[in-house]
Formats: structure tokens, C-alpha cells, sequence
């Protein structure tokens, strides 16, 4: 082996056993599960909900027909509306509307039904809007969540 070749290796050990050496020295990473989690607006429910036909670890689709309720969109001219997003908003304490994680769907040819975990019962004000390309196309009325256990509110948006 040639000593320009010895040289090369040598110098490919030290970079990669440079940096090995160093966290050998120190070996610490950051502690990902002690970092705060940084949520500005929190939904009000209590848990994430549900989408219907899906099955949660915490509430499974037996209890959820049982125990809990539904909120179902009715569109006007839905077939108009196809392929847009159908998100459901929940109003904060600065009147703002945000949009409640997980009830977000692309608006197809089935009804858009999510699923109410009894602790939810009676919360809102929440309203349905259709977005296209970020905007508001269609909206309902604020509504509250349905407040007994198999029940559907059916709520209309134009």
C-alpha cells in the first residue's frame, strides 16, 4: 500500500472517530419527552374526536354507538362542493374560530357524520365551514354539540 493511500485512509478514520470520541466524551441528547409541548388554543373537547367507523384506544366503535352522539353536515348544493375541504371550527374566548383536530374531511358523495364522546355534550359554539383554496365557500349557523347519547344534529350549511 502506497503512503499516499495510508494517508487517506487515516485521515477517513479521523474524521468519522473525531466525532465518536467526542460524544463518547459527553454523551448526552436532549431529552425529547421533557420538552414542553407548545398548544397557543386548545380545542374544547375533551379528547380528540373520533371519525365514525374508525376505533379509538381510549373509546371503542361498540361504546361509541352506545354512549356517545353525532353532528351530521347537511349541505345545500352539495354535489357543487365536491372535493373541497369540510372543517368543523369551535369559537375561543377571543371569538376567533379554529379548527377542531381530526374533524376535517375532502367532501366526497357520503354524509359527513362525526362522532360526540358524552364528556363533550353541550359544548360550543362550533359551526361547519366548506373551504376551497383556504377560503370560505359555504358555512353553517353556530350550533352546540348534541347533549344525549345517540342522538344526530343534523346542522345545515349554505
Amino acid at each position: 500500500m502506497s503512503s499516499r493511500s495510508l494517508r487517506f485512509i487515516l485521515l477517513v478514520v479521523a474524521i468519522f472517530a473525531l466525532p465518536l470520541s467526542v460524544f463518547a466524551a459527553n454523551p448526552t441528547w436532549p431529552d425529547i419527552a421533557s420538552l414542553p409541548l407548545v398548544s397557543p388554543l386548545k380545542s374544547p373537547l375533551s379528547t380528540p374526536p373520533v371519525i365514525p367507523g374508525n376505533t379509538s384506544a381510549s373509546t371503542p366503535l361498540a361504546l361509541q354507538n352506545k354512549t356517545g352522539a353525532y353532528i351530521q353536515l347537511n349541505l345545500a348544493n352539495a354535489s357543487r362542493f365536491i372535493g373541497a375541504t369540510v372543517v368543523v371550527q369551535w369559537q375561543d374566548s377571543k371569538r376567533q374560530w379554529q379548527d377542531v383536530p381530526g374533524w376535517r374531511s375532502m367532501l366526497g358523495t357520503k354524509v359527513l357524520k362525526w362522532w360526540v364522546s358524552p364528556k363533550d355534550f353541550g359544548a360550543g359554539p362550533f359551526r361547519w365551514v366548506v373551504l376551497r383554496n383556504k377560503a370560505i365557500v359555504a358555512q353553517s349557523q353556530p350550533f352546540t354539540l348534541p347533549k344525549r347519547a345517540g342522538s344526530t344534529l343534523t346542522v345545515r350549511a349554505t
